[in-house]
């Protein structure tokens, strides 16, 4: 009984508590972190990195193409060479990239052999490695497209 008073007391104040309006916080909350915005149509959403090392001649052939189109070959025994992709080619890069569906995690494709050549493909922050004898049918596209601004 002496704790009666105490408990009437905490019944009114719950009460009192559940009917007040609810007021909005003072500071907003905290929105989600800002996205970069897609690609437009014919970019590459990142950078990308190829590579064709191994064959029989010991080639070692690397392409970076940056989201804009802009590009640095270099090619094993011969000058660096730069340039830009013209806005089609460029689209058309975007476009095998996206529709091999393979730059959403990272893949290796081998089998043994000897004297092949080992692509290694970066783009979207995923590496695909790929060896002559295990290349995927949708990688192909990009790996022609890529090997054609190395000179084959």
């Amino acid at each position: 009984m002496k704790h009666l008073p105490l408990l009437i007391l905490a019944g009114v104040l719950l009460l009192a508590a559940a009917c007040a309006p609810i007021r909005p916080p003072a500071t907003p909350l905290a929105s989600p972190p800002p996205t970069s915005p897609p690609p437009a149509p014919g970019a590459l959403a990142t950078p990308v990195l190829f590579s064709r090392t191994g064959g029989f001649a010991g080639f070692d052939d690397r392409v970076t193409i940056a989201a804009d189109g802009s590009y640095t070959a270099n090619r094993r025994g011969q000058a660096q060479t730069t340039g830009r992709l013209a806005p089609a080619r460029l689209a058309g890069l975007a476009a095998v990239l996206a529709a091999s569906g393979l730059f959403e995690a990272d893949h290796r494709f081998e089998t043994p052999g000897a004297d092949q050549f080992v692509y290694t493909i970066t783009y979207g922050g995923h590496t695909v490695v790929a060896v002559d004898g295990a290349i995927p049918a949708p990688l192909q596209p990009v790996i022609d497209e890529l090997a054609a601004l190395i000179g084959g």
